[in-house]
């Protein structure tokens, strides 16, 4: 190729820059396309079992993603206070992201009358006297635990949004209602806001907050280490434009394939331009070393790229492989993190070739300072590496073996987690105001039970309702549920109410035809939260207290199990849904993909060492100390207690894509050198760990440095996400400079020892 034949000329590195610019360019206005939006169905696949069922539900119910707000006061029941509530409500009710507002003003009361039973407000507009009112509003014991807690001290405002709206326009739905609150005088009352919407815009506000401090200190930790390193104002240059249109490639995908931008989301700019550094060292420590050896001008550029092109397209190809092996997940967010990961990677790589090397053509004409005194300590490191492996190799690979084995059993420990709650510190803001709210009220954790009909007379018959109120009478035994409501419930109250009120009335009827008969002259709406339009579908709405998955999965299968061993008759169905429903179907597909991702990544990794290599064992063997620092991550997951999550289920096949990196540019130089005998083997490693010991080990701790600040976050997933990166990079280096020379001299003097051909790489 031509290019790689002779220094680029002036002209055709100003084309090379210009055409860098319209594509910078480009990429920026498409990131202008790109829509944030974190609500939980986009973590599920389109046409998932749980997100058709949840859409099918959505037609006929209320959401059950919804804002909640409480309010305690000593004057909470005096007429005020429930103007301001119902004034509230009413405002909210009008909003236009808004499908229904409930409250104790807003809610309907069966009341017994003489021929019957009539539909009230819950709150009267004719009684003054606080102590009346709160009585009647005890007595309402449909609304208990949602709108009132049981021990009357607080009153609920439940908001539930239009189904088709994003994270953005839930977060100017939260806002407008802080504001609405504020206005109605209801400030000082106010002791918390929750539920599963503002959990979402907590999320979509951990990922901005995340996106606008973490990207910049990447960056900038960056370019404090080149200038440590090397104080040239154009490799800070570089670094900086090289970093945005890095970036911005990776970003720009968003808009143009629509894909909505999440949480997950979040993590990719830090991870980039960590990358992005990483891959510029390898090029500025290859500059530096043309320039000590005399070589100046277009020549010292030319051959410092020409030294570091090939392994550094490897290294973009095999950091690339291991994100896009994550296209195998499921999960929408964690694949399109990883195919658009994957594309960022290669515009690394675009980037050197096409803005770095041909900017230092034109403007690198200076000397470059001689490397720092300050550090020959890693030059003792790889000294160490060196006669650690050559001297005792068989030591130093039985050392990790026996420490492997220890350490396995940690990896069991590994808990996953799909629920937002999780993802929280208990000081959070979100954290405390859900702790408040489930103390007072019923859980946020919703589940739903569909139960289904040819006709409203099989759903409505005394056998099915009977055996729906035998499951909420089981349900409400379980320690994780403390409210169960359906439209049981209601026929229920209609049958107390018709027959004046007597508590032994409330209760299903034996009469079919009774039963239509309520529902005939049942003129009020709130039945129509819990049964279609056409009363061929009822859903019981399941409040669970409980959110770690594992928990949530026990319950849905207990529920499962219960629903499963009744007798229904043949022409009713149930089916589970519900947001925690979709958590649980999460956690498999987060495990199914882990394990297809880290797999694919393992192996298409090993392929491209074999190209490299020339040889399959040799391959197999480069593989050995990339599959360390998978493990260890997983260990240290067991370790700490980290749960396998949205984000951690991205580090194994990230980690195992960039920890290649180092081992092939350490294979790369070994391959100058001959292998075939056991001293020409310790020379080999030796000059191989010492040219390429700094810029390895330098790399390393940029990148880890990088990570490591994002254990500063307050979005959990994120802070162990740069833990587990920061800690499994580390020991990469570890095994690439200790343990990959070890094998290499064990396993090929066991190859003399057998009489085998003597090889070189």
């Amino acid at each position: 190729m031509k290019l790689l034949n002779q220094p680029l000329s002036r002209t055709t590195s100003k084309a090379f820059l210009f055409a860098y610019g319209v594509l910078l360019i480009l990429a920026s206005l498409a990131i202008l396309r790109a829509e944030i939006n974190n609500v939980p169905d986009v973590y599920l696949p389109p046409n998932s079992e749980a997100v058709l069922l949840q859409r099918q539900m959505n037609q006929f119910f209320l959401p059950d993603e919804v804002l909640i707000a409480i309010f305690s006061a000593q004057d909470l029941y005096s007429r005020e206070k429930l103007d301001a509530i119902r004034q509230l409500t009413q405002t909210m009710t009008d909003h236009p992201l808004v499908s229904k507002v409930k409250s104790v003003s807003h809610q309907e009361k069966m009341v017994p009358t003489p021929d019957g039973f009539a539909i009230e407000p819950l709150v009267p507009p004719d009684t003054d006297e606080a102590t009346a009112l709160k009585e009647r509003i005890a007595s309402e014991s449909l609304a208990e635990n949602l709108l009132f807690s049981k021990d009357l001290t607080t009153l609920a405002v439940v908001v539930f949004p239009l189904h088709a709206s994003d994270s953005t326009e839930r977060l100017k739905l939260e806002e407008d209602f802080a504001a609405a609150i504020r206005d109605h005088g209801l400030a000082d009352d106010h002791q918390a806001t929750g539920g599963l919407l503002p959990l979402d815009t907590a999320q979509l506000k951990a990922l901005l907050f995340d996106i606008s401090i973490y990207t910049p200190l990447t960056v900038l930790i960056g370019l404090l280490l080149l200038w440590f390193l090397y104080r040239r104002w154009l490799a800070l240059l570089a670094l900086l434009i090289s970093s945005n249109f890095v970036i911005s490639s990776s970003l720009a995908c968003y808009g143009l394939f629509k894909v909505p931008v999440t949480s997950i989301t979040g993590l990719l700019p830090t991870m980039l331009a960590a990358l992005n550094t990483s891959m510029l060292i390898h090029f500025f420590r290859s500059t530096q070393r043309q320039d000590h050896i005399g070589v100046k001008g277009s020549e010292r550029s030319f051959r410092a790229f020409l030294e570091i092109i090939k392994p550094s397209l490897l290294t973009c190809l095999t950091t690339a492989i291991g994100l896009m092996s994550l296209g195998f997940s499921e999960i929408p967010p964690i694949r399109f993190f990883g195919l658009f990961g994957g594309i960022g990677i290669l515009s690394s790589g675009l980037s050197l070739f096409l803005f770095t090397y041909p900017l230092f053509i034109l403007f690198d004409d200076r000397p470059w300072p001689k490397p720092k005194g300050s550090l020959k300590w890693i030059d003792r490191i790889t000294r160490a590496a060196s006669r650690s492996s050559v001297r005792h190799p068989g030591l130093t690979v039985g050392l990790v073996f026996v420490g492997s084995l220890l350490l396995l059993p940690q990896i069991f420990k590994i808990e996953t987690e799909t629920n937002f709650f999780e993802f929280f510190k208990p000081n959070h803001p979100i954290s405390v105001a859900s702790d408040k709210i489930e103390n007072k009220l019923s859980g946020l954790s919703q589940l739903r039970i569909q139960f289904s009909a040819d006709n409203e007379e099989t759903l409505f018959s005394p056998e099915v309702l009977k055996n729906i109120e035998q499951v909420h009478t089981w349900a409400l035994a379980q320690p994780e549920i403390n409210k169960v409501i359906s439209g049981v419930d209601y026929v229920k109250e209609m049958n107390w109410a018709f027959n004046s009120g007597q508590a032994s009335f409330r209760s299903i009827p034996d009469s079919a035809e009774l039963i239509q008969q309520y529902l005939f002259v049942y003129d009020g709406k709130d039945l129509d939260e819990f049964v279609s339009p056409d009363r061929t579908r009822m859903i019981s709405s399941v409040s669970i207290t409980s959110h770690d998955t594992q928990s949530l999965g026990k319950v849905i299968e207990r529920i499962k199990t219960y629903l499963s061993q009744m007798d229904w008759p043949t022409r009713v169905k149930w089916e589970i849904g519900g947001h925690s429903k979709a958590l649980v179907d999460q956690e498999r597909l987060l495990i199914q993909g882990q394990l297809y991702s880290l797999a694919s990544a393992l192996f298409l990794i090993w392929l491209f060492m074999v190209i490299q290599t020339g040889s399959i064992s040799m391959g197999l063997l480069c593989m050995l100390p990339n599959i360390a620092p998978a493990m260890t991550m997983f260990i240290a997951m067991g370790v700490f207690g980290i749960h396998l999550d949205m984000a951690t289920a991205l580090v194994a096949s990230l980690v195992v894509g960039i920890a290649v990196d180092d081992t092939i540019h350490i294979v790369h130089s070994l391959q100058r050198n001959s292998l075939a005998t056991e001293p020409q083997r310790a020379r080999s490693i030796t000059r191989a760990l010492h040219s390429t010991g700094r810029s390895v080990v330098s790399t390393t701790l940029v990148i880890c440095s990088q990570f490591a600040i994002l254990t500063s976050s307050e979005f959990i997933p994120s802070a162990e996400y740069g833990l587990l990166c920061a800690i499994s990079l580390a020991s990469a280096l570890v095994f690439d400079l200790f343990l990959l020379p070890a094998l290499i001299m064990v396993l090929f003097s066991f190859a003399d020892k057998r009489s085998l051909s003597k090889r070189t790489i």
